[in-house]
């Protein structure tokens, strides 16, 4: 479901999200919430901080642009 709706927000002609939150949107999506479906996954604490300091910057990023 984060795929289709990554696609959808790239499809946007209006009010369309800059390619860098789009990008980290996919870096947060295939980097960590993927692999982190499988039943035996586990996060150390370096993973965890770096996951993160990513969405703090996305968020951040999302509400500059609000």
């Amino acid at each position: 479901m984060w795929g289709s709706m990554s696609a959808q927000l790239r499809a946007l002609t209006s009010n369309k999200p800059s390619e860098t939150i789009l990008n980290t949107l996919d870096l947060v999506r295939v980097s960590y919430r993927n692999p982190t479906q499988h039943p035996e996954a586990k996060y150390d604490i370096e993973s965890a901080q770096d996951l993160l300091g990513v969405c703090i910057d996305l968020i951040n990023k999302m509400a500059s642009e609000l």
